[in-house]
């Protein structure tokens, strides 16, 4: 898998780690990296993780990570402008929790721009963002950033993400 070949993770065993998932995602087609400003986001079918914020509380045994979600993937990508009139709201940031076996999410921010069409013989072929910004807030303009959440929880590959973070 030469996505994680590249992908810097700040612990020491990263080497290890990245075998790991590559064992626990060898039966997924969809594997890429998401580049969005100054931050990494490696995406299995389109959950994208963002490593670099996994936390485990040994205390608590509690495992969290920051998922992003491309709004596009649920035809919601000019649906919100953003507040800061620098665009729309092209993702929104989550925070997985895992404890006792069960998930919690919350929004926790957005990266907001522009889209982006690409044309061929006058006809629309393709779509990207100039992402502008990120936030790390809970968009205020959303109001109903209760249902998303729960599209998200939804949307996201539970056993995976459980895979995922007990893997650590």
């Amino acid at each position: 898998m030469p996505v994680f070949a590249d992908n810097e993770f700040e612990t020491e065993n990263s080497l290890l780690y990245s075998k790991k998932l590559s064992k626990l995602t060898s039966n997924y087609d969809n594997i890429y990296e998401l580049n969005i400003l100054d931050k990494k986001y490696v995406c299995i079918n389109n959950n994208c993780y963002d490593f670099n914020s996994f936390r485990y509380n040994k205390l608590t045994k509690t495992y969290k990570i920051d998922m992003i979600v491309d709004l596009m993937n649920w035809d919601m990508q000019e649906k919100y402008q953003s507040p800061h009139n620098d665009g729309y709201i092209s993702y929104l940031l989550f925070n997985v929790k895992l404890h006792a076996n069960k998930i919690s999410v919350k929004c926790t921010g957005y990266a907001s721009g522009n889209i982006l069409v690409n044309y061929s013989a006058d006809k629309a072929y393709s779509a990207s963002y100039n992402i502008v910004k990120i936030y790390r807030n809970k968009p205020a303009n959303i109001k109903n950033i209760k249902d998303i959440k729960n599209l998200f929880y939804k949307w996201i590959d539970i056993q995976l993400v459980k895979k995922i973070l007990k893997a650590w």
